[in-house]
């Protein structure tokens, strides 16, 4: 502590900094604070729509995935990279959601598009997993085989 240093010149410091600070947000008139509120719930908003639209576009390629047949071990080394993949970014995606349900649910802000991202989370899901049974599981089955074959 300088010899300068007292408690009346800490003090007026302290409320130098705590009246910049009101003036700094009393600058926005109560319309431009609404404004600047709204602006950002629309911001929240269109990136939840850009997000439910990737994952969407990732669930119709994982959907396509399944006419095909694998024509060698790259291709299956490139489809369990690819769903290790899904899942990696699918857990991510699943707690990204969380943290935005919890911070905007309650209020009632954005629940449609909320809703929209967990849903197509929810079928991106099911995509991946459908594409690890099909390659993976029932086509190393031979019963399955067998049953297929006989069609």
């Amino acid at each position: 502590m300088s010899s300068t240093d007292t408690i009346s010149n800490i003090g007026e410091e302290i409320n130098q900094l705590i009246s910049s600070s009101k003036s700094e947000s009393s600058k926005l008139t109560e319309e431009e604070k609404i404004n600047s509120f709204l602006d950002r719930i629309n911001n929240v908003r269109k990136d939840l729509i850009g997000r439910t639209e990737k994952i969407k576009m990732l669930d119709g390629l994982f959907s396509k995935l399944t006419w095909f047949e694998i024509q060698d071990q790259e291709e299956e080394e490139l489809l369990k990279n690819l769903i290790t993949e899904a899942k990696s970014f699918h857990d991510f995606r699943i707690r990204d959601f969380v943290s935005i349900k919890n911070s905007f649910w309650k209020d009632n802000i954005c629940r449609k598009e909320i809703s929209s991202y967990k849903n197509a989370l929810d079928d991106f899901e099911e995509s991946f997993h459908e594409v690890q049974q099909i390659f993976f599981d029932l086509r190393k089955d031979n019963e399955f085989n067998d049953l297929m074959n006989s069609i």
